[in-house]
Formats: C-alpha cells, structure tokens, sequence
C-alpha cells in the first residue's frame, strides 16, 4: 500500500542531514555505523544521508532493502550488516569513529548491553537521538494513546528525558561530550494523530507500517539538490542560537554524544 510522507517529514529529514554533517566535521568523523538501521513510520534505512553527504563511509545493521534502494538511487555505497542480536555485534573492536541510533534506542531490548556494544565497536564516539518528551506536543500523544485505548509503543518513556539519557550513557562509562537538539520547527511533534492512523491500520488487519511502500519527496530534492525556500527558510529559524532550555520546548529530537575513555 503506497503511503507519502509528510511536509514534517521533508524538514525534519532536511534539519536532521543538516544537523548530521556539522557533527561529522566537528568531530572529524570518517567511519559511521547505525545501530539498527529502521524506519519509524517512514522509508526506512536513510538516517544516516547526513554523514555519507559530510563523506563518511556508512554501514547499516539490519537495513531495509526499500532504504538500500533508495540509497543507491541516490548514488551513495553503504555496507549492510545482518544480525539477530544487536547486543552482540559480529564486528570487530575500534571499528568506527562513531556509532549512533536513531529514535529506536527506547524501544530495544537488552539496552545497557546494546550500548555497551556500540561503545566496544566504536573507536572513540557514541550517539543516541531520541524523541523529545519536552515537546509541548509530547503530552498530547500520551493522551492520545489513553484516549483511545492504545498501548504505548514508543519504548520506555525514561528516555523522552536528555537527563536521564546523559545518565544512562555515563552508567556505561561514557564522558558526554556533546548533548543538544534537532529538528527544531514552529510546529508541535509527537502529537500522534498519524501515529493512530498506523495502530487502526494494524488493528484492521492492514498492512503494517514496515510494508507500506513510502514515497519521499527527500530523494527527489537530494537528487536535484534543490530543496523548497520553505524549508531552507525553517532551517534558518531553526539555527537561531537560543538557550538550550528554551528549544527544547518546540524541539522534536535531541542527541547525546558521549566519549569512549
């Protein structure tokens, strides 16, 4: 069943390459793996386009293969990776300059033996990005799902929290070296209407949300390179430099980097 993503998918995908290629030249990134490699309602597999466009060389464990297309219509190489256990990688130590996930963290299991792992393949980097519970529209979506009798399926809520995920990191024996925010736009995140549309699509014995085939307005314009002034205008009011406190009330993803010692 074909499905498009939305305007707030093509800023946020637009705010997170963005975000992704200040890092890896901040941080003078060369090897990237993610950690798994999924889609959280959207095509799948294609989270990383920010550090393969800043040059890295990417490997994806357990990709799609509607994002392994996608990745080379694009043109870029990646390395796919399948295993059965994210907690114990069949990868060697140091292999990475960084290894991240993206938004799946809360919803895995074994999470302080997965990030273990992530630090052990990694040679100096390791990134979470999780969905922000300080959004304004974070509590809407939980209400959301008791309103209409849905059980939370976003993982632990812990982790809607950048405190609780510094800690967590620094549990696992990780220096923080970098924690702030992405995909920052004037509109809420997280309030959950599409995200009931998914569940009464399951409920209905409809497809699934990972068979949907996705079309994305992302590859078009990365194939142009001609993204819409809107969202390179967002992006401009997105950079503004505000107190971190104060984007974290309309930001609808945040990252914490931590520092093998």
């Amino acid at each position: 069943m074909p499905e498009k993503e939305p305007f707030q998918l093509d800023y946020e995908r637009y705010a997170i390459n963005k975000t992704l290629q200040k890092i890896a030249k901040k941080l003078e990134l060369k090897t990237v793996l993610e950690v798994p490699a999924m889609g959280l309602k959207a095509l799948p597999s294609l989270y990383s386009l920010g550090y393969a466009e800043a040059g890295c060389q990417i490997d994806l464990i357990n990709p799609e293969p509607s994002g392994l297309a996608a990745w080379k219509e694009l043109g870029y190489t990646v390395n796919s990776i399948h295993t059965k256990k994210l907690h114990q990688l069949p990868i060697k130590d140091n292999t990475y300059d960084l290894v991240w996930n993206f938004a799946s963290f809360p919803m895995l299991e074994h999470r302080k033996e997965l990030l273990d792992e992530m630090k052990r393949v990694s040679k100096k980097y390791v990134m979470i990005l999780c969905v922000n519970g300080y959004n304004v529209g974070s509590p809407i979506h939980r209400t959301l799902h008791k309103i209409n009798k849905v059980p939370w399926t976003h993982g632990d809520k812990y982790f809607l929290y950048p405190k609780n995920l510094r800690a967590f990191m620094k549990e696992a024996g990780l220096k923080i070296v970098k924690s702030d925010v992405m995909n920052c736009p004037i509109w809420p995140d997280t309030v959950g209407f599409r995200d009931m549309k998914f569940h009464k699509m399951e409920n209905t014995q409809q497809k699934k949300p990972e068979n949907i085939e996705w079309e994305a307005n992302t590859l078009t314009y990365m194939k142009n390179k001609n993204y819409p002034s809107w969202i390179k205008a967002m992006y401009t009011f997105e950079s503004i430099p505000l107190p971190l406190f104060l984007k974290h009330t309309y930001s609808h993803l945040y990252y914490v980097i931590g520092e093998k010692q």
